[in-house]
């Protein structure tokens, strides 16, 4: 194949990888839960105060943090975006895309172009893969980051030469600023690696042979590393099954034509097929209450049930921190009405200050709402101890109208005339109105 028709696939190839991604996310078909949304609000610190942040998501284990470098990361995005929640999307687009690139290109040079596009067609249509680049979520990065990892190991197994060793940690550095779990299995793996060299315990092979090598000794120290872990999450091992799917192309890439190129068929027309149907599924209607369609619903329901005056929004939620909405109205609902509720929280008079970065910024220009209040009901229960609250709320409140958005009911509410000031009612601190 000459080096016109090879570049001119690759260009087709992720041309194709762009048009899919953006058409699936396409009138705000992506998901923006507590996650997103938290990323959002210190994507929007940094943005409009400049804020440093020395720490990233915080992990499953509380107190403890990723590094920051995933907030900075997102930003971009969102800078170029306008504060679309997208803008995340669109950052993990460009680096998967770029991952494929570098791949096919590096394949082409060490095996050969056909085996190159092969791969990279197939990673494009690798829902694993593809998925990672669906919605703004921290441990995806770690995907091409163990790509990375394992392109820049071989380059140091074939020379042996220790600045490739060194360089490989880098990934290793920046999976610590997106996943903590999958970070510390990674750097195992570079340990052993550089143990297993050192002891000559490993002889570098060609490139197929060291990429299949290298992955599946990545997948057995996964396993052993996540196999003790009762908090272990598929989202964990994200990087796995992308560094398998090349392994097996490689690995069938290198039978006699007569068996190699039928298996391949198979294997790449399975992966289309499947490929087809997750796409069908994802971009079918879903009453899912994350998906940011639904939300941008709920906030123009609120505001046009507002009638321009001034009203207060409380999120019962059993993730308890309701981020997606702390961003919403102040990125949508003020962008498009001009002003912000009263309140909005996760319930009356929540502290926010303890889980919004600059809260204070966020809270003008607003109109009175003492008398209208809305709720947006996720669950059953928000999720930590206070959980009884909408029963008091409704106590002091008349139901006026509702409606039902997905799974998301939404409910306003008037106060009643009898009814305590709100420091009365949430504080046992009484005065008349």
């Amino acid at each position: 194949m000459n080096q016109k028709l090879f570049w001119l696939c690759l260009t087709l190839i992720l041309l194709f990888g762009l048009i899919s991604h953006l058409f699936i996310i396409r009138n705000n078909n992506l998901f923006f839960t507590v996650d997103q949304g938290r990323d959002a609000v210190y994507v929007r610190e940094i943005l409009k105060n400049q804020r440093l942040f020395l720490k990233g998501p915080e992990t499953s284990i509380r107190g403890i943090f990723t590094g920051p470098l995933w907030y900075y990361f997102v930003t971009i995005g969102y800078l170029l975006t306008g504060g679309h929640p997208a803008g995340g999307v669109w950052m993990l687009i460009f680096l998967n895309l770029t991952t494929i690139a570098v791949l096919v290109w590096v394949i082409a040079k060490k095996v050969n172009q056909i085996a190159a596009l092969v791969v990279g067609a197939g990673l494009t249509f690798f829902w694993p893969f593809f998925e990672t680049s669906l919605y703004s979520f921290n441990p995806f990065p770690t995907t091409a980051l163990a790509i990375f990892l394992v392109l820049i190991l071989i380059k140091f197994l074939e020379g042996q030469r220790r600045k490739f060793y060194f360089w490989a940690a880098i990934p290793i550095f920046l999976a610590f600023n997106a996943n903590l779990a999958s970070a510390a299995a990674l750097a195992i793996f570079y340990l052993l690696i550089g143990f297993l060299v050192l002891k000559r315990k490993f002889l570098p092979g060609d490139f197929s042979k060291s990429f299949i090598f290298l992955s599946l000794v990545l997948l057995l120290v996964s396993f052993l590393f996540f196999s003790w872990n009762p908090h272990y999450r598929s989202w964990q091992t994200a990087y796995l099954p992308p560094l398998l799917f090349v392994s097996l192309i490689l690995m069938l890439s290198s039978f006699p034509k007569k068996l190699g190129i039928p298996l391949l068929a198979i294997l790449l027309l399975a992966n289309l097929l499947n490929f087809g149907r997750k796409y069908q599924e994802y971009t079918a209607s879903s009453n899912n209450p994350s998906l940011l369609y639904n939300q941008l619903t709920i906030v123009n329901w609120i505001y046009a049930q507002a009638e321009n005056q001034g009203f207060r929004v409380y999120n019962y939620t059993d993730t308890f921190y309701d981020y997606p909405y702390q961003y919403l109205f102040y990125w949508h609902g003020f962008k498009k009405y001009g002003y912000l509720p009263d309140e909005y929280a996760n319930y009356p008079l929540s502290p926010k200050e303890l889980y919004v970065p600059g809260v204070s910024y966020y809270s003008e220009p607003k109109r009175s709402g003492e008398k209208t209040s809305f709720l947006i009901i996720q669950a059953t229960t928000n999720g930590e101890t206070n959980s009884n609250w909408l029963e008091k709320f409704r106590e002091n409140f008349n139901l006026v109208s509702s409606t039902q958005v997905g799974e998301i009911k939404v409910e306003k509410y008037e106060r009643k005339h009898d009814a305590p000031n709100d420091p009365c009612i949430w504080w046992q601190r009484c005065t008349k109105l």
